[in-house]
């Protein structure tokens, strides 16, 4: 026995070994974008303000002397081993900041933020091998992250070692007013952001998160807000401009494609500000009586990052994931077709993506999976405040926002206002943009989108909320699928066609899991995490599963 035990313990030695030195060394995958390309979408600055960037350098751990940005794959951030060391926001070449973090210089100062490749990039290990997936549904955890770096700035008290050393000394009264403002922010940020249970690793409830900002920045109200109870999965990017729809719940037209997309740019706004982008809701109008908010949001960057992704194209599965059997392949279009066809488009990956691309909006009543996205975005309502009595829309037939205003209105007006701001549109060329609304249909908010496959092998785990491990697991009756898993850590499952899970069952039916370090727990039973729904394709053979993923592993 004694023998026994050591091999395994070598074994597990040797694996950890193994995965350790993939998660250093990642290759790109081939997805249209050259290394200028990748590095500059990594850290393109979109106007989001964390921080003035020497503070967040300096902040250490709110329990030790460490510093906090050291090691930020702890959150689920990506190392940047890859880029040039100009490249890298961080001025500490030794000390590179992670994928997704972006240097902008505002009134003359320095602010870190975060930029879209926080969010939408992920890597994937396989023993010796990893691979990092550009657009890909990002591990990120950040909530967590968003509540620690919070701790750590509440950690620095007046008059302690702390605050001593990360100023270096004695700070003047001008520093000591802009920690007091930047704090009262993130300390509101995490009261009214902090979720009844954790999203964890790769979800996070984005329209909470948004919205909250909307109600408590530009409104200048915690009334209306809500804790962020609807954890999504981060979307995957590639051919996201051709969609007429975009957001799991189709809420946001594109109005165009690529750069020049209105409604892109739009929706882009909203996301800055929710990731600690700047801005003022007043009472100033143009001319035309539209809107027009002062933000830091850089839209010439979220063009710029938009085009990028117009190129970006699906990531091919991995000869080292192994080989799929051409026959398999062959069987399983058959299927696709016969079964899931009807809602998810085929986009050959090496042909020009359709302009737009048909995209299936599936009512949620339909598919029977988790509502709570729906529902969170539909119920919540607020006061307009300041915004009392402006019209919801440039029809002046519209309701115009009162006492009791949803606030999904309230962010899209505010994003409108930030954009009037920024790009002073030509009023004729906007109203046919937002007249393009209407020609292909006002949004479905009650339902979720079917977009199409290609590269779903590499955005696991699936549905909406994440709540599902793998595909085989999607393939399977929802009454045996997982109620608990653990995710996180990015070591991918072959076999299944997702990541690995740690758990098994037990024959009284438990399921027992034994996470690895940065993992969380996904609960099915968790408000917002349900993993009913989608039965389609639950009742094929076991053949033909096998035959239906060696064709998603191709697509």
């Amino acid at each position: 026995m004694p023998g026994k035990n050591s091999v395994a313990l070598c074994l597990i030695f040797l694996c950890a070994c193994m995965a350790a030195h993939a998660a250093d060394s990642p290759t790109f995958v081939d997805q249209k974008w050259d290394d200028t390309t990748r590095f500059a979408f990594w850290f393109e600055d979109q106007g989001s303000k964390i921080m003035p960037l020497d503070w967040f350098l300096r902040l250490e751990k709110a329990d030790s002397m460490d510093k906090f940005a050291a090691g930020l794959s702890r959150y689920g951030f990506i190392e940047d081993t890859f880029s040039q060391p100009h490249v890298n926001p961080s001025p500490d070449t030794s000390n590179r900041l992670p994928l997704g973090f972006a240097k902008g210089t505002y009134s003359g100062q320095d602010w870190v933020g975060l930029t879209c490749a926080a969010c939408h990039t992920n890597k994937i290990t396989s023993g010796s091998n990893a691979w990092l997936i550009e657009g890909g549904a990002s591990m990120l955890n950040f909530d967590l992250f968003l509540s620690e770096m919070v701790d750590a700035i509440d950690a620095i008290t007046p008059g302690s070692d702390k605050e001593r050393r990360f100023w270096g000394g004695a700070p003047t009264g001008p520093q000591q007013d802009q920690f007091k403002t930047i704090k009262m922010h993130l300390d509101q940020r995490k009261r009214v952001n902090t979720p009844d249970f954790p999203a964890g690793f790769g979800r996070v409830d984005a329209f909470g998160h948004i919205f909250n900002e909307v109600l408590t920045v530009g409104l200048n109200t915690e009334q209306g807000t809500a804790k962020p109870n609807a954890p999504a999965s981060y979307p995957f990017l590639w051919d996201i401009s051709q969609h007429t729809f975009v957001q799991w719940n189709n809420s946001a037209p594109n109005l165009g494609v690529g750069s020049t997309a209105v409604g892109s740019l739009a929706r882009n706004i909203g996301e800055v500000l929710g990731v600690f982008g700047e801005f003022e809701v007043t009472t100033k109008r143009t001319q035309i009586g539209l809107p027009t908010y002062e933000s830091s949001v850089n839209t010439d960057n979220l063009k710029q990052i938009e085009d990028w992704i117009s190129k970006l194209r699906s990531p091919k599965w991995p000869a080292e994931l192994g080989p799929i059997n051409e026959t398999d392949i062959a069987n399983g279009k058959t299927i696709y077709k016969d079964h899931c066809l009807s809602c998810h488009a085929l986009v050959p990956r090496n042909e020009p993506v359709p302009v737009p691309l048909p995209v299936d909006r599936e009512p949620v009543d339909s598919v029977n999976t988790d509502p709570q996205e729906i529902d969170s975005f539909l119920s919540r309502t607020a006061d307009a405040g300041i915004l009392r009595g402006s019209f919801y829309a440039l029809d002046l037939l519209s309701p115009i926002f009162d006492h009791h205003t949803p606030v999904r209105d309230l962010t899209g007006y505010v994003a409108l206002g930030v954009y009037v701001n920024r790009e002073n549109p030509n009023l004729e060329a906007l109203v046919h943009n937002v007249a393009k609304t209407a020609a292909v249909g006002l949004p479905h908010f009650d339902t979720y989108k079917g977009r199409p496959l290609d590269g779903i092998w590499a955005t696991a785990p699936y549905l909406h909320n994440g709540s599902v491990a793998s595909l085989m697991e999607l393939l399977t009756p929802a009454k045996d699928r997982l109620p608990r898993f653990c995710v996180g850590d990015g070591v991918f499952d072959p076999i299944n066609v997702g990541y690995q899970t740690y758990a098994q069952r037990l024959p009284d039916g438990t399921v027992q899991l034994n996470c690895p370090p940065r993992s969380s727990i996904l609960d099915t039973h968790a408000l917002g995490s349900s993993n009913q729904g989608h039965s389609y394709g639950t009742h094929l053979s076991d053949v033909e599963k096998q035959q239906l993923l060696a064709y998603l592993k191709s697509l």
